[in-house]
């Protein structure tokens, strides 16, 4: 339960972060986009990976704010190559 109630805290304090991993094409080895990864950066844990938050948040019905604020953070610098 105090993990929900962090998770409220960070939804609120956005203490998420992305990092981005290129997605390689196989057959011609060039860059042919980017997946966005969240990471919770939590004050006394440290960074906190999806598979240990995700669950969380969707049993407590806060995905949407998360995944709404990844699109947003995603796309706010995003520049057509």
């Amino acid at each position: 339960m105090e993990i929900e109630v962090e998770l409220r805290k960070a939804v609120k304090n956005k203490q998420f972060f992305l990092m981005y991993q290129p997605k390689v094409d196989s057959n011609s080895g060039e860059i042919s986009g980017v997946e966005a990864l969240i990471r919770w950066e939590h004050p006394s844990l440290g960074v906190v990976p999806p598979f240990k938050f995700i669950p969380i948040a969707e049993k407590i019905e806060i995905i949407g704010e998360i995944t709404m604020w990844v699109v947003e953070e995603g796309t706010k610098n995003y520049k057509e190559i």
